[in-house]
């Protein structure tokens, strides 16, 4: 890493403020009840401000007995999470307002339901971008809300679907591709907002990569976008499938980043080509873990998935990520199972299951011990709904394996799991402590200390 620009002047980003609560743990809170959990020194560098970064630096050294580097790598890290600012106006990458050529249309195909608050952010931010030729289908789930009547007065140029029922995601998802005559297909949740090169930027990815099938932008949360929401996402032997990096502040250590196991529907562009080949997704999953499958089709046929970070787009996420229903129960240890007896082989296959079934198995006896009898069923109606699906999950296997190109394998795609995927707590907040920072920016710390006079 570079050495950073010593600024004149620091601040407090005036969206937080620090908070001690009774559990002992300090908390930056932005204004949207979004928390970020940090620590004395955090707090101590929050309190030392404003001023200069070798004058805060300075205040706080005179209360902790802390490390000069550690003290400068964490005030780099308070900065990049956007914190602190270096002035009251945010900067922009000086490339956003160039205007890009088209190669080729960009539809951009958005599942609405019940969005009446979201809507209007993801489609103005989609009709700013840079890149001069998409086109924008919002395909309505049949909402309840207001959502329809802000697309037809408010945005006559897109070309809404009002479905009579409730398709789910990867049934709207699939509607509005068929009704879709790009070049390249963007599929957002209607919970995003892009910075205005995000498209162009994601358009040259697969330009210039020509085995890749789908690029994925750089997913931050949308109150606190100094930290990443995702980059793409993988499934692991153990637990859920996750977004790639989450809870990472970004520094850039990202830049160079080759390739993802997986693409993240919630934000990916894809190539024409790559959809005719593999095809649409499984609307068999109803939500959660079909971008996965798709993936993992798309990688077997020999296709490639790229990051492209400097792509951002701003997701929002709740502040505590941890929350989950009954129905999202079911949904998840479903649709897991429904991957693996799908895409899987050998000791793969084998070795997931098993792994898989021991977790419900605990996690099914566990509820019905603490008396939680609505997440029991949902662990007893996930394996009854995957019994009831095993033609039809058969019958689609069989036509991924003679799709398969000789020589791949699922294990080369899960080999490009990242090693280290999250960076949120327990509670799953993000966080920026001592302990984080010399186990995941230690580079930070050896910046401060080689920039150092």
């Amino acid at each position: 890493m570079d050495c950073p620009e010593r600024a004149e002047r620091l601040a407090p980003n005036g969206e937080f403020e620090l908070r001690a609560e009774n559990d002992g743990a300090f908390y930056f809170i932005h204004r949207s009840g979004d928390r970020i959990l940090t620590d004395s020194l955090g707090a101590a560098l929050w309190e030392s401000l404003p001023g200069g970064a070798e004058e805060v630096s300075g205040r706080v050294r005179a209360r902790l007995n802390a490390p000069a580097a550690m003290i400068d790598g964490f005030l780099g890290l308070m900065r990049a999470a956007q914190i602190i600012r270096e002035d009251p106006d945010e900067k922009e990458d000086p490339g956003l307002g160039t205007p890009a050529k088209a190669s080729g249309r960009v539809s951009a195909v958005i599942v609405t339901f019940h969005s009446e608050k979201t809507i209007r952010g993801c489609l103005d931010s989609i009709l700013a971008q840079t890149y001069p030729d998409i086109e924008i289908l919002v395909v309505d789930n049949a909402s309840g809300d207001a959502t329809l009547r802000i697309l037809r007065e408010e945005y006559p140029a897109v070309r809404v679907f009002a479905l009579k029922e409730n398709r789910d995601f990867a049934g709207g998802v699939n509607f509005g591709i068929r009704g879709a005559a790009g070049k390249f297909i963007l599929v957002l949740n209607d919970d995003t907002e892009l910075q205005k090169d995000a498209v162009k930027r994601l358009v040259r990815k697969l330009e210039n990569n020509p085995p890749a099938g789908a690029a994925v932008p750089m997913m931050k949360f949308f109150n606190l976008r100094g930290f990443i929401n995702g980059i793409g996402n993988h499934v692991r032997n153990q637990g859920w499938g996750s977004d790639n990096f989450i809870g990472a502040v970004d520094i850039g250590q990202f830049a160079h980043l080759q390739e993802v196991p997986s693409a993240c529907f919630g934000a990916v562009l894809l190539k024409r080509r790559t959809l005719d080949d593999v095809g649409l997704l499984d609307a068999g999953y109803t939500a959660y873990y079909e971008d996965i499958d798709w993936s993992f089709r798309a990688r077997l046929a020999g296709w490639t998935i790229v990051p492209e970070p400097r792509a951002v787009v701003y997701h929002k996420f709740g502040a505590s990520f941890g929350s989950i229903t009954s129905r999202k129960l079911r949904l998840v240890v479903r649709n897991r199972l429904r991957l693996v007896l799908k895409v899987f082989q050998g000791r793969i296959l084998l070795g997931f299951l098993r792994r898989y079934v021991r977790e419900d198995l605990r996690g099914f006896f566990g509820r019905l011990k603490k008396n939680e009898w609505a997440a029991a069923g949902a662990y007893a109606g996930a394996y009854a709904s995957l019994g009831w699906a095993l033609p039809d999950i058969l019958f689609k296997r069989i036509r991924i394996m003679r799709k398969k190109l000789p020589g791949s394998r699922e294990a080369d795609v899960l080999r490009t799991n990242p090693k280290s995927w999250t960076l949120l707590d327990p509670r799953g907040l993000p966080q920026i402590n001592a302990h984080v920072l010399l186990t995941h920016y230690q580079r930070e710390i050896e910046a401060s200390l080689r920039c150092r006079p």
